[in-house]
């Protein structure tokens, strides 16, 4: 797919300006009328839409390079929220729609990109529906580390979300996901030093949590023994994951998703 950089979008389309938001300020709201399309250049945006009883439903984590407002509706049909400080350029709608017709180039650009994003739409329901709560978290993992600038080996992937977000995204409790990454760094697949960082050890055993076909792509070059697991080898540590994984699919939801949040 032809990348869609600054440069490459400031020959296409003229960009209004750029904006910065605080953490907790809002992008735009469910209903504002659909002026502008967004691209995030720094930060993470959270993409939601509030139930009828005030629970969020998470849609997405929006980081550098992601686009907001592609549907061209002529209202906004969720609300975009900075969770973190977060920059992003802002397009008149009309020039963005004008490009999409007279660049070819451009418009295949913007299509596979939707695509990726159907994509995991559908993965997204796939997580909520098949998964025990131990994939989902395992999923989560997996999703940061895909999303990180910083993934070189042995390298911290910093989490910018708060228990609670990660919670509504997973359709878990946040007491839940807490445990759920315990249970994980007392498996030896990942350190969680602090709360708001972890470091994988064995990508073939997050892999397999996460339910996923194949584990190829998660995996990095890792020592027979590695640091922080006690000794115990890969192979051990792979079939404990395997263990633990089973015994959750057992139990398609976790039993505390039913409490309130």
């Amino acid at each position: 797919m032809m990348e869609l950089t600054s440069r490459r979008l400031a020959s296409d389309i003229k960009s209004e300006h750029e904006v910065r938001y605080r953490p907790h300020q809002s992008l735009y709201l469910d209903g504002d009328p659909a002026h502008s399309v967004f691209r995030v250049t720094s930060g993470v945006v959270i993409v939601y839409r509030l139930l009828p009883d005030g629970r969020r439903q998470i849609y997405s984590f929006a980081t550098q390079g992601d686009f907001l407002a592609l549907d061209l509706g002529h209202t906004y049909r969720h609300y975009a929220e900075a969770i973190t400080e977060v920059s992003v350029e802002v397009y008149e709608r009309t020039s963005f729609e004008q490009a999409l017709q007279r660049d070819a180039d451009f418009r295949r650009a913007i299509f596979s990109y939707l695509t990726e994003s159907l994509l995991a739409a559908q993965e997204q329901a796939a997580l909520l529906g098949c998964k025990s709560a131990l994939e989902r978290t395992a999923s989560f993992l997996c999703f940061l580390y895909e999303k990180s600038p910083a993934r070189a080996p042995g390298a911290y992937i910093v989490i910018r979300m708060s228990r609670s977000d990660i919670a509504d995204y997973l359709g878990l409790t946040f007491e839940t996901v807490s445990r759920m990454l315990h249970r994980m760094k007392d498996l030896g697949v990942i350190d969680l030093p602090k709360p708001d960082r972890f470091k994988v050890l064995d990508w073939q055993a997050l892999a397999k949590l996460a339910g996923k076909q194949s584990a190829q792509r998660w995996v990095e070059p890792r020592p027979a023994r590695m640091p922080g697991l006690a000794g115990r080898s890969r192979t051990s540590a792979v079939e404990g994951a395997s263990r633990l994984r089973h015994a959750n699919d057992c139990r398609p939801v976790d039993s505390s998703i039913a409490r309130s949040h």
